[in-house]
């Protein structure tokens, strides 16, 4: 269980990372087009904060 949670903590920053990228590079080309990504960097923000504490309140159990 902990090393999925840890997976998914760490695809969901480099989610936002990407996200992040793309809504730079979109509002180059287009301001509207990368403010239209701003609901969705703050959904990833609010879902990644919700995936690290429940990672840090499930502490690593070893196999038995």
């Amino acid at each position: 269980m902990f090393l999925k949670l840890t997976l998914t903590v760490g695809s969901d920053a480099a989610t936002l990372a990407l996200a992040s990228v793309t809504a730079r590079e979109f509002y180059k080309v287009d301001a509207f087009a990368g403010k239209i990504l701003i609901p969705y960097l703050a959904w990833l923000v609010f879902a990644n904060a919700l995936n690290y504490s429940i990672w840090k309140k499930n502490p690593a159990v070893s196999p038995t």
